[in-house]
């Protein structure tokens, strides 16, 4: 995992709730008789799944990846 993988993930999950729950809804806005917030919420799902996916490809580094220590830094003034 790296940092903003979890935040990533969150919106992921809000996304796709929130377009299982928003069929429920009455009086929505509509485009085309889709209701407005599930077209947007495909929206968000697409993106940061691409987002994750992004930052995961095998060329991105392992510098900031949470399963490595932190290298120490050494003082050369003494």
């Amino acid at each position: 995992m790296r940092p903003g993988d979890l935040f990533i993930i969150w919106l992921i999950w809000y996304s796709v709730v929130r377009f299982a729950l928003e069929p429920l809804r009455t009086a929505n806005w509509t485009v085309d008789r889709l209701p407005t917030a599930s077209v947007i919420t495909v929206a968000f799902t697409v993106v940061a799944l691409v987002g994750l996916v992004w930052r995961h490809r095998p060329s991105a580094g392992d510098g900031d990846r949470w399963d490595r220590e932190p290298a120490v830094e050494q003082n050369l003034m003494t």
